[in-house]
Protein backbone atom coordinates (compact mmCIF):
# COMPACT_ATOMS: atom_id res chain seq x y z
CA UNK A 1 0.00 0.00 0.00
CA UNK A 2 1.34 3.45 -0.86
CA UNK A 3 0.52 6.11 1.70
CA UNK A 4 -0.43 9.42 0.28
CA UNK A 5 0.24 11.32 3.48
CA UNK A 6 0.40 10.89 7.23
CA UNK A 7 -0.18 13.92 9.44
CA UNK A 8 -0.14 14.41 13.19
CA UNK A 9 -3.49 15.93 14.12
CA UNK A 10 -3.04 16.30 17.89
CA UNK A 11 0.23 16.19 19.80
CA UNK A 12 0.72 17.58 23.28
CA UNK A 13 4.46 18.06 22.48
CA UNK A 14 5.51 16.24 25.65
CA UNK A 15 8.71 14.26 25.44
CA UNK A 16 9.13 10.62 26.55
CA UNK A 17 12.25 11.49 28.58
CA UNK A 18 12.30 14.08 31.35
CA UNK A 19 15.07 16.67 31.18
CA UNK A 20 16.19 15.87 34.73
CA UNK A 21 16.48 12.15 33.86
CA UNK A 22 18.52 13.00 30.78
CA UNK A 23 20.84 15.29 32.78
CA UNK A 24 21.30 12.57 35.38
CA UNK A 25 22.14 10.06 32.62
CA UNK A 26 24.70 12.49 31.16
CA UNK A 27 26.02 13.48 34.61
CA UNK A 28 25.27 17.16 33.94
CA UNK A 29 24.80 19.18 37.12
CA UNK A 30 24.47 22.69 35.64
CA UNK A 31 21.62 24.39 33.76
CA UNK A 32 23.56 26.23 31.03
CA UNK A 33 22.84 23.60 28.36
CA UNK A 34 19.16 22.99 29.19
CA UNK A 35 17.85 24.66 26.00
CA UNK A 36 20.29 22.73 23.83
CA UNK A 37 19.46 19.47 25.62
CA UNK A 38 15.73 20.04 25.15
CA UNK A 39 16.20 20.64 21.41
CA UNK A 40 18.43 17.57 21.14
CA UNK A 41 15.88 15.55 23.10
CA UNK A 42 13.16 16.58 20.61
CA UNK A 43 15.40 15.68 17.64
CA UNK A 44 16.41 12.32 19.16
CA UNK A 45 12.77 11.52 19.95
CA UNK A 46 11.65 12.33 16.40
CA UNK A 47 14.53 10.30 14.94
CA UNK A 48 13.82 7.29 17.17
CA UNK A 49 10.08 7.40 16.47
CA UNK A 50 10.82 7.36 12.74
CA UNK A 51 13.57 4.73 13.09
CA UNK A 52 11.24 2.36 14.97
CA UNK A 53 7.93 3.45 13.35
CA UNK A 54 6.57 4.08 16.85
CA UNK A 55 4.51 6.80 18.44
CA UNK A 56 5.83 7.03 21.99
CA UNK A 57 3.27 9.27 23.67
CA UNK A 58 -0.31 9.08 22.37
CA UNK A 59 -0.99 11.19 19.28
CA UNK A 60 -3.84 11.41 16.82
CA UNK A 61 -2.87 10.80 13.19
CA UNK A 62 -4.68 11.22 9.90
CA UNK A 63 -3.69 8.89 7.09
CA UNK A 64 -4.88 9.95 3.62
CA UNK A 65 -4.97 7.58 0.67
CA UNK A 66 -6.17 7.73 -2.91
CA UNK A 67 -7.99 4.38 -2.77
CA UNK A 68 -8.94 1.47 -0.54
CA UNK A 69 -6.01 -0.93 -0.03
CA UNK A 70 -5.78 -3.63 -2.72
CA UNK A 71 -5.47 -6.43 -0.14
CA UNK A 72 -8.51 -5.06 1.80
CA UNK A 73 -6.31 -4.30 4.82
CA UNK A 74 -4.94 -0.97 6.03
CA UNK A 75 -1.57 -1.35 7.74
CA UNK A 76 -1.31 1.77 9.88
CA UNK A 77 1.96 3.63 10.31
CA UNK A 78 3.05 4.23 13.90
CA UNK A 79 2.91 1.57 16.57
CA UNK A 80 1.07 0.80 18.82
CA UNK A 81 -2.44 1.42 17.53
CA UNK A 82 -4.73 2.46 20.39
CA UNK A 83 -7.98 3.15 18.54
CA UNK A 84 -9.55 4.16 15.25
CA UNK A 85 -11.47 7.41 15.51
CA UNK A 86 -13.05 7.49 12.05
CA UNK A 87 -12.79 6.51 8.41
CA UNK A 88 -14.07 9.18 6.08
CA UNK A 89 -14.24 8.69 2.33
CA UNK A 90 -15.36 10.61 -0.71
CA UNK A 91 -18.06 8.69 -2.58
CA UNK A 92 -18.67 8.63 -6.33
CA UNK A 93 -20.92 11.71 -5.98
CA UNK A 94 -17.93 13.61 -4.48
CA UNK A 95 -19.63 13.74 -1.05
CA UNK A 96 -17.77 12.98 2.17
CA UNK A 97 -19.16 9.98 4.04
CA UNK A 98 -18.23 8.44 7.38
CA UNK A 99 -17.83 4.68 7.27
CA UNK A 100 -19.91 3.02 10.00
CA UNK A 101 -17.86 1.14 12.62
CA UNK A 102 -19.84 -1.99 11.72
CA UNK A 103 -18.19 -1.93 8.27
CA UNK A 104 -14.62 -2.48 9.50
CA UNK A 105 -12.59 -4.19 12.19
CA UNK A 106 -9.71 -2.43 13.96
CA UNK A 107 -6.94 -4.75 15.13
CA UNK A 108 -5.15 -3.01 18.00
CA UNK A 109 -3.32 -6.19 19.07
CA UNK A 110 -1.18 -6.58 15.96
CA UNK A 111 1.94 -4.50 15.45
CA UNK A 112 1.65 -2.60 13.26
CA UNK A 113 -2.08 -2.11 13.78
CA UNK A 114 -4.47 -2.77 10.96
CA UNK A 115 -8.00 -2.20 9.75
CA UNK A 116 -9.86 -4.79 7.70
CA UNK A 117 -13.29 -5.06 6.16
CA UNK A 118 -15.76 -6.50 8.64
CA UNK A 119 -16.96 -10.03 7.95
CA UNK A 120 -19.10 -10.16 4.77
CA UNK A 121 -18.68 -6.40 4.22
CA UNK A 122 -17.07 -4.58 1.30
CA UNK A 123 -15.44 -1.18 1.00
CA UNK A 124 -17.83 1.27 -0.72
CA UNK A 125 -17.19 2.78 -4.16
CA UNK A 126 -14.89 5.82 -4.12
CA UNK A 127 -14.29 8.99 -5.99
CA UNK A 128 -11.21 8.88 -8.22
CA UNK A 129 -9.88 12.10 -6.68
CA UNK A 130 -6.63 12.03 -4.69
CA UNK A 131 -6.94 11.62 -0.91
CA UNK A 132 -10.41 10.08 -1.15
CA UNK A 133 -9.88 8.06 2.06
CA UNK A 134 -9.04 9.59 5.46
CA UNK A 135 -8.33 7.36 8.43
CA UNK A 136 -8.06 9.11 11.80
CA UNK A 137 -6.55 7.05 14.61
CA UNK A 138 -4.66 7.23 17.89
CA UNK A 139 -1.27 5.58 18.33
CA UNK A 140 1.09 5.56 21.29
CA UNK A 141 1.92 3.77 24.53
CA UNK A 142 -0.02 6.25 26.67
CA UNK A 143 0.00 9.82 27.94
CA UNK A 144 2.69 9.50 30.63
CA UNK A 145 6.47 9.18 30.32
CA UNK A 146 6.31 5.93 32.33
CA UNK A 147 4.04 4.39 29.66
CA UNK A 148 6.88 4.43 27.11
CA UNK A 149 9.06 1.30 27.30
CA UNK A 150 12.29 1.88 29.22
CA UNK A 151 14.42 0.52 26.34
CA UNK A 152 13.13 3.25 24.02
CA UNK A 153 13.66 5.98 26.60
CA UNK A 154 17.19 4.74 27.19
CA UNK A 155 17.90 4.65 23.43
CA UNK A 156 16.85 8.31 23.20
CA UNK A 157 19.19 9.22 26.07
CA UNK A 158 22.06 7.35 24.36
CA UNK A 159 21.41 9.28 21.16
CA UNK A 160 21.31 12.65 22.95
CA UNK A 161 24.52 11.74 24.77
CA UNK A 162 26.14 10.96 21.42
CA UNK A 163 24.93 14.28 20.02
CA UNK A 164 26.12 16.14 23.13
CA UNK A 165 29.64 14.71 22.88
CA UNK A 166 29.87 15.09 19.09
CA UNK A 167 28.30 18.47 18.33
CA UNK A 168 30.55 19.47 15.46
CA UNK A 169 30.38 18.14 11.92
CA UNK A 170 34.15 17.66 11.99
CA UNK A 171 33.82 14.81 14.47
CA UNK A 172 36.09 11.82 13.83
CA UNK A 173 33.07 9.55 14.31
CA UNK A 174 31.21 8.80 11.09
CA UNK A 175 27.91 10.63 10.79
CA UNK A 176 26.01 7.38 10.21
CA UNK A 177 27.37 5.81 13.41
CA UNK A 178 24.89 5.52 16.22
CA UNK A 179 25.92 5.05 19.83
CA UNK A 180 26.70 1.51 20.94
CA UNK A 181 23.55 -0.21 22.14
CA UNK A 182 21.10 2.10 20.31
CA UNK A 183 20.16 -0.50 17.67
CA UNK A 184 19.94 -3.27 20.25
CA UNK A 185 17.59 -1.23 22.46
CA UNK A 186 15.36 -0.28 19.52
CA UNK A 187 15.35 -3.63 17.72
CA UNK A 188 12.42 -5.33 19.46
CA UNK A 189 10.32 -2.18 19.00
CA UNK A 190 11.19 -1.64 15.33
CA UNK A 191 8.34 -2.27 12.90
CA UNK A 192 8.29 -2.07 9.13
CA UNK A 193 5.25 -0.81 7.25
CA UNK A 194 5.01 -1.22 3.49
Amino acid sequence: MIYRSLNVMTDNNDLPVLLEDLKSHLRITFDDDDNWLTMALRAATDYTETFTNNSFLSKTYELRLDAWPANKTFILPRVPLSSVTSIIYKDTDQSLQTLAVTEYTADTQSKPGRITEAYSKQWPALSTEPNSVRVTYVAGYGAAVEDVPMQLRHAIMLLVGHMYENRESSSTIAVHDLPMGYDALCQQYRYYVR
